[in-house]
C-alpha cells in the first residue's frame, strides 16, 4: 500500500532524519527514495528531492532524459524553471543542457534561443561533437527562419553540414532528429544557397530516407522540405508530394 503523510508531520519525519543520520546514511536513502519516485513516474518530485539534496548530477540527468518528453507535453516553462534551479555554472557550461534550453525557448522567445543554439554550435565544434554541432545547426536554422531578421547567421553552419559525406546514420529507420536535420539542409540550401554543390545530394537522400521505415512524424518532416524544395524552384512534382504529405497526416 502507499501511504501519503501530512505535509508538516512529513517534515518533522525528515528533519529527525537529518538529525539522527551521518551524511553517508542520509545520501544512501536520498538514492533509495529518488530512485523509487523515478520508477513510478514522479519526475517532479524526484527533481525537488535533487534540488534539496543538491544532487546536481542526478538532477541534470532526469532533466536531459525527459526533455523531450516535456517538450512534446508543451511544457516548455516548466522545463525552463528546472534548468533554472541548477547552479549557474552548470547549466551555462554544458552544452546539452544549453540545447534544452534553446529548446524550451524556440517559440517563446526565437532571439534568444537562436544566440544559445549558436553557442551550443561552437561549443560543440570545439569538442569535435559532429552529432551535436548537427544538432544545433538545425537549432541555429529554424530559430533564424522564426526570428526573420538572422538570416545570414546560419549559412556558415549550413555550408559546414552539407559537406559532410554521411551525417545521417545509415541504419534502417529515420529517426525525427535525423528529419529534421534533412528538412533544414534542404529548406536551409534552397533558400540560402540554391547553387550549393551538395544541395543536389540532399535531395537524394532525402528520398532515399523516405523508403526507410521510419515514424510518419519523421517522413512528414522529410516530405514538407521536399514540398518547400519544389516550390522554390516551380517543379510540378510539388502536387504529388502534396497528396503524399496529406496521406502521411492523414
Amino acid at each position: 500500500d502507499n501511504y501519503i503523510y501530512q505535509p508538516l508531520f512529513r517534515q518533522f519525519l525528515t528533519s529527525q532524519a537529518y538529525r539522527r543520520m551521518d551524511q553517508q546514511q542520509l545520501e544512501k536513502l536520498s538514492q533509495r527514495v529518488l530512485k523509487l519516485h523515478e520508477t513510478r513516474g514522479q519526475i517532479e518530485i524526484a527533481l525537488d528531492l535533487c534540488h534539496a539534496t543538491k544532487d546536481w548530477d542526478n538532477m541534470q540527468r532526469l532533466i536531459l532524459s525527459h526533455a523531450k518528453t516535456w517538450l512534446a507535453d508543451s511544457r516548455q516553462r516548466d522545463l525552463i524553471y528546472q534548468l533554472d534551479r541548477l547552479p549557474a555554472k552548470m547549466a551555462a557550461g554544458e552544452p546539452w543542457l544549453m540545447m534544452v534550453r534553446a529548446e524550451a525557448l524556440k517559440h517563446i522567445d526565437a532571439n534568444e534561443s537562436h544566440k544559445l543554439y549558436e553557442n551550443c554550435a561552437h561549443i560543440f565544434q570545439q569538442k569535435g561533437n559532429e552529432k551535436g554541432k548537427q544538432l544545433a545547426a538545425v537549432g541555429i536554422q529554424e530559430t533564424a527562419l522564426l526570428e526573420s531578421t538572422k538570416p545570414k547567421s546560419m549559412d556558415r553552419w549550413l555550408d559546414e553540414i552539407a559537406s559532410l559525406k554521411s551525417p545521417i546514420s545509415e541504419s534502417s529507420s529515420v529517426k525525427s532528429t535525423e528529419a529534421r536535420l534533412i528538412k533544414c539542409l534542404l529548406v536551409g540550401l534552397a533558400s540560402r544557397m540554391p547553387n550549393h554543390p551538395e544541395l543536389s545530394s540532399w535531395e537524394q537522400r532525402a528520398q532515399a530516407a523516405l523508403q526507410r521505415k521510419s515514424s510518419p512524424e519523421a517522413q512528414a518532416i522529410i516530405l514538407s522540405g521536399l514540398l518547400t524544395l519544389k516550390c522554390f524552384y516551380g517543379d510540378v512534382s510539388t502536387l504529388r508530394l502534396m497528396t503524399a504529405l496529406g496521406e502521411k497526416l492523414d
